[in-house]
């Protein structure tokens, strides 16, 4: 019933969020504060991976968080990967997308850990300067 946060490479340019089953906003706004503190220790770009449970179960109001957590993010945030090969996860996101140019820019799904690394990589040698937040 956790959320765990830590950096995944050695270079600390990304930060991966693992969302444990049973996880809640309770559980997980504590580790988006630790993240947020990650990605403003470093001064280059920082991704985000974000691995969640399966089968998964989202929370009330999951795109108004979405929307809320994209606001805050700093400087140098560039992507946000979601993993997840649940249709509801893509569903959700598209929609979140669609309202909020925050989250079109820098929110994605991908339906595993190897395909988001690789989503994250394309976009970096594209030279890709937009952040998120």
């Amino acid at each position: 019933m956790t959320v765990t946060v830590t950096w995944f490479d050695p270079a600390n340019s990304i930060i991966h969020y693992k969302l444990e089953p049973g996880w809640s906003w309770k559980t997980f706004y504590p580790a988006f504060e630790q993240a947020l503190a990650m990605e403003q220790s470093v001064a280059h770009r920082v991704d985000v991976i974000l691995e969640l449970p399966m089968p998964v179960r989202l929370q009330a109001n999951t795109i108004t968080h979405i929307a809320a957590i994209a606001r805050k993010q700093p400087h140098n945030l560039r992507k946000s990967v979601f993993v997840s090969d649940d249709p509801l996860v893509n569903r959700l996101l598209h929609i979140a997308r669609r309202i909020s140019p925050v989250i079109e820019r820098g929110y994605v799904c991908k339906p595993t850990l190897d395909e988001a690394l690789a989503y994250i990589q394309a976009d970096r040698a594209s030279g890709d300067r937009d952040r998120v937040g």
